[in-house]
């Protein structure tokens, strides 16, 4: 039996070129309308959204993690129940291991846009990552393309 995932994004100037790709690769492969999609400014706002369930995801800069790792162990107490919390971005890429340690339960690493649609459509097949997983990028021959 298939599902609804909602996912609970935290917005700062500094990731909304990510969140454009993610929903423009959600929107290209067709799967917009199947995913709750929730942008939040604030920790507040996030838990606000979480409370009715959901995954959360932070985009990672090595300046900012530490920052969003503590937001995210607050949002754990506030919520008092598990919830999946996903990080991407280039700290993440870079120290996978560090983003584990500040809490996070799966990363993605290098260009997301493929890789996070192949999770969506899991998570919609109810596929859940186990806690600890390492979502690679994957190729995308028409990106390679453009670099040349």
């Amino acid at each position: 039996m298939s599902q609804r995932p909602r996912y609970i994004f935290r917005f700062e100037p500094g990731n909304r070129f990510s969140l454009a790709a993610l929903f423009g690769a959600l929107e290209v492969a067709g799967i917009i309308g199947k995913v709750d999609l929730c942008v939040t400014k604030t920790g507040k706002e996030a838990g606000r959204a979480l409370a009715g369930g959901g995954v959360l995801f932070h985009s990672l800069v090595s300046t900012e993690a530490a920052r969003w790792g503590a937001e995210l162990a607050q949002l754990r107490r506030a919520i008092g129940r598990p919830f999946l919390a996903v990080a991407g971005g280039p700290h993440a890429t870079g120290d996978t291991e560090s983003a584990f340690a500040l809490g996070y339960d799966v990363v993605f690493t290098g260009r997301a846009e493929r890789s996070f649609i192949r999770f969506t459509e899991d998570l919609i097949d109810g596929v859940v990552p186990s806690k600890g997983a390492v979502v690679p990028e994957l190729p995308d021959p028409l990106w390679e393309e453009t670099l040349y």
